[in-house]
């Protein structure tokens, strides 16, 4: 579990905001936990913490949205609908073709 993934789960806002300004270039968001298959932005997405979702979207820059879960193959935005999150959904609809399989 990396730093951002703590943020999150502590929910540390502050933190998301340091480590995405000293390198906002880095693919720690993509990093997943060792015994599951979250990230940092998808343990956000499923907890509703839809301003630690929008730090991160905004905050990184080279985030993969097109980035897969499970057998089901589900994307971030996929993850947000099944959850039932209306907000977080809006969000990442907001990066348009970032986010949408071509």
């Amino acid at each position: 579990m990396n730093a951002l993934h703590h943020a999150v789960k502590e929910k540390f806002r502050a933190a998301i905001n340091a480590i995405s300004d000293e390198n906002p270039e880095t693919l720690a968001v993509n990093d997943r936990e060792r015994h599951s298959d979250d990230t940092a932005l998808s343990t956000a997405i499923d907890n509703g913490l839809s301003n630690f979702v929008s730090d991160i979207v905004n905050d990184f820059s080279r985030i993969d949205f097109q980035l897969t879960f499970g057998n089901d193959r589900n994307t971030y935005l996929h993850l947000a609908v099944l959850s039932g999150q209306r907000r977080i959904v809006e969000i990442l609809a907001g990066k348009g073709n970032l986010i949408l399989r071509e």
